[in-house]
This record gives C-alpha cells, structure tokens and sequence, in this order.
C-alpha cells in the first residue's frame, strides 16, 4: 500500500492536503463551525464535495504537473467528478421533495 501511494501521489500531488485546506479556507469565509453530521443526508453532502473536490484537484495536477502521469488517465478523474456531481443532483433533489 505504501508503495501504490507514492506512485500515485507523485501523479496527483499532495490533493488531500489541499482538499483539507480548500474546505476550511470555504468554511472560514462562510463562517462555517461544524457541519451536523449526525443527519445522513449532510454526512452525504459533506462526503460528496470531498470526492467531487479530490477529483478536482487530482485532474488539474494530472493536467497541469510538468510531469506525465503514470498511474490513472486524466479522463478518469473527470468521469468519476461528474458520477459524484450527479449523485449531488440526486441528494439536493431528495431533499427538495
């Protein structure tokens, strides 16, 4: 596993990190302390802006790295971002009913 992880990370840069980041910078800005994740479909919203945002990141360093990727297409990252997009769709849709 550890070493399925550097090779991968190489490709996609620290992502998580900046994921982590990203988040908090939002939450800051919209004032934002906790999110109740003891409601499913919260836990279920939070959970998808994570993946769609680590897909996000991912693609743009596979894009834009002046390295080439050796270990997952470009395009996969932006199929899975929109798979996760439209599961977001679906939870807001439920929630509206």
């Amino acid at each position: 596993n550890a070493s399925l992880y550097r090779e991968k990370n190489a490709d996609y840069g620290n992502s998580w990190r900046l994921v982590g980041e990203t988040v908090a910078l939002w939450a800051d800005e919209l004032g934002v302390d906790s999110v109740d994740v003891s409601d499913a479909d919260n836990a279920a919203a939070l959970g998808l802006y994570w993946e769609r945002l680590i897909k996000l990141v991912r693609a743009f360093n596979l894009e834009f790295s002046d390295q080439t990727p050796h270990n997952e297409a470009t395009t996969e990252s932006h199929a899975d971002a929109s798979t996760y997009a439209a599961m977001q769709a679906a939870l807001e849709e439920s929630r509206d009913d």
